[in-house]
């Protein structure tokens, strides 16, 4: 035994490193989200009025701008904070929410407008921020909160079930392909160079 010990010391060496880099890489893994509902009930909180909030009932909620910085700087409500989207997961952003939802306060998500603010307030909601809502509207370029054009009369009609049961009314219509005629190629011939050079 000792002697095979001798022979293959390399060999058993790089196997001990490897595994102590798998066992450090487990332990160390990072750590992913706690979903908590799932792509039907994210679909309903888009859908679901009660989560959108106009600009004349802001009253009393914090505003949560997710611009970036450079662009909030230019100009924000308010008593607005910031969190840029990008940092909206960090351990900080994350202990104020936490602490937010706690208080039992509100927030209202903005952006520039509505549409690039749906996707982080859809993830929020799913992490289990019930407290944010969706500003139906957006930031204007001097700060200034702004109603999206129609959004007092606007409503949501996506209807999953529909598509669900009739898979016919989400496809694509078919294009027909169109043939085009083909086109006589009349070469051009040049005139002869008697060459040249230095």
């Amino acid at each position: 035994m000792n002697r095979f010990l001798k022979d293959n010391i390399l060999w058993l060496s790089l196997v001990g490193l490897a595994l102590m880099v798998v066992v450090s890489a487990y332990i160390f893994r990072p750590k992913y989200p706690n979903y908590q509902t799932d792509m039907n009930q994210s679909l309903n909180l888009i859908r679901s009025q009660s989560k959108q909030v106009l600009v004349k009932e802001l009253a009393g909620k914090q505003i949560i701008d997710i611009r970036p910085s450079d662009q909030f700087e230019q100009g924000h409500p308010q008593n607005a904070i910031n969190i840029p989207v990008r940092q909206l997961l960090d351990k900080e952003s994350v202990v104020w929410l936490q602490k937010l939802s706690e208080n039992g306060e509100e927030a209202v998500l903005c952006a520039s407008n509505e549409l690039l603010a749906t996707a982080p307030w859809t993830l929020l909601q799913q992490l289990g921020y019930k407290n944010i809502l969706l500003l139906k509207g957006g930031i204007s370029d001097s700060g200034e909160l702004v109603d999206t054009e129609l959004a007092s009369s606007e409503t949501t009609i996506l209807d999953m079930t529909a598509i669900r049961t009739k898979p016919e009314t989400v496809q694509a219509p078919v294009q027909t392909e169109v043939k085009k005629k083909p086109e006589a190629v009349i070469p051009v011939r040049k005139a002869v160079s008697s060459g040249g050079g230095c």
